[in-house]
This record gives structure tokens, C-alpha cells and sequence, in this order.
């Protein structure tokens, strides 16, 4: 046994392993290697995040500009208070019947507010357009300014259109205290006549 014991103890402190050396380098070279793939990693991740960030406040901003299109799409402005100077922070429509009305108001503390009433009688019940993003410099460009059906002689009633103009910045505030802003316009020729 004990020729045994020296055979096996020579071949088995012949074979050499790692040095410190060796071991030193291989760590190097694993942690160059997961630093690399750890910075990565972290920067899609955080480029993950500000997309998700921006696509929300792009769909809450298109879908505020969504409602207020199809409101003038399918009301009339009304022009009950006189000639509109622009650009107008606070718009209403009526229903073709004149029953039901739908206002913007937009106040810089307080964002853009839309009130629908139902009814000549009813309260106005206010509507939530957005949640988590902030609203800047929100516009409304009315033409004409003045009422074009109120004139007596005003032969082309018929073939006219007026048309809105509507105009924000929007802005959502990242966990991070980075801010997206995203300015957005558009026209609508309202399809219905006073």
C-alpha cells in the first residue's frame, strides 16, 4: 500500500494547476467581460424606460386632442358670448339641438377642464381628459372669430365651414425628475353648420 501511496502522490503533485498569476488574469478578464454586459444591460433597460415614459404621454396627449377633435367634429361652436379673440383658452360647443354642451376651459394652475352638460337644466359634470402628464400653453384658434350665420345676407351659408385650430405642450415628469415635452397641433373644420 505504501508503494501505492508514493506512486499516486507523485503523479498527482505532477500535475501542475492554476498559478496566482493565471487565476489574477481570468478574474480580470470575467469581470471586464460582466461589466461590459452589466452596463449594457442597464442602458437598454433605462432606454426601455424613457420610451415607456414618452409613449404615455404621447397617448394621453393624443388622447386629449382625440376627444376635443371628435367634440368639434360633431358640434357647433357656440358663438353666444360674441367674437372670439384668439388664441381662446376656454371654448364651448352646443349639440345640433342646442341641448347639450361641452366646454374647455384651460387654466395654467389648474390644466384643461371639460365640462359636459347634458341639459339647459343640468349641472355640468366634469371630465377627466388625462392623468399623468401635465398640460403647457394649451390654445384654441377659432376662425372666423366672429359668427358667420348671425349676418342676414350672408349668401354662402351653406358651403361654410369654420374651423378650430387646437395647440398644447405636453409634459410628463419621469420618477427620475427627467422631463419629456411634446408640442402637438391640429385643425378641425367642423362638419356640422350653426
Amino acid at each position: 500500500m505504501n508503494k501505492f501511496a508514493r506512486k499516486f502522490g507523485r503523479e498527482f503533485g505532477a500535475k501542475k494547476g492554476f498559478s496566482l498569476i493565471e487565476m489574477l488574469i481570468a478574474m480580470a478578464i470575467f469581470v471586464l467581460f460582466t461589466g461590459v454586459i452589466l452596463t449594457s444591460y442597464l442602458g437598454i433597460v433605462k432606454a426601455l424606460r424613457n420610451a415607456e415614459d414618452y409613449r404615455i404621454l404621447y397617448s394621453e396627449a393624443r388622447h386629449v386632442f382625440d376627444v376635443i377633435t371628435d367634440t368639434a367634429r360633431n358640434y357647433k361652436i357656440d358663438y353666444g358670448s360674441g367674437a372670439f379673440v384668439n388664441p381662446v383658452k376656454n371654448i364651448t360647443f352646443l349639440s345640433l339641438d342646442g341641448g347639450e354642451k361641452i366646454s374647455f376651459v384651460y387654466n395654467e394652475g389648474a390644466g384643461l377642464e371639460m365640462t359636459e352638460t347634458k341639459c339647459e337644466a343640468c349641472p355640468g359634470e366634469k371630465v377627466s381628459l388625462y392623468s399623468e402628464i401635465k398640460i403647457k400653453n394649451f390654445s384654441f384658434y377659432v376662425w372666423p372669430i366672429n359668427d358667420p350665420f348671425s349676418y342676414k345676407n350672408f349668401e354662402i351659408t351653406n358651403n361654410f365651414q369654420p374651423k378650430v385650430t387646437f395647440s398644447a405642450i405636453f409634459e410628463k415628469e419621469t420618477a427620475t425628475g427627467q422631463k419629456y415635452e411634446m408640442k402637438l397641433q391640429t385643425s378641425v373644420s367642423l362638419r356640422n353648420y350653426n
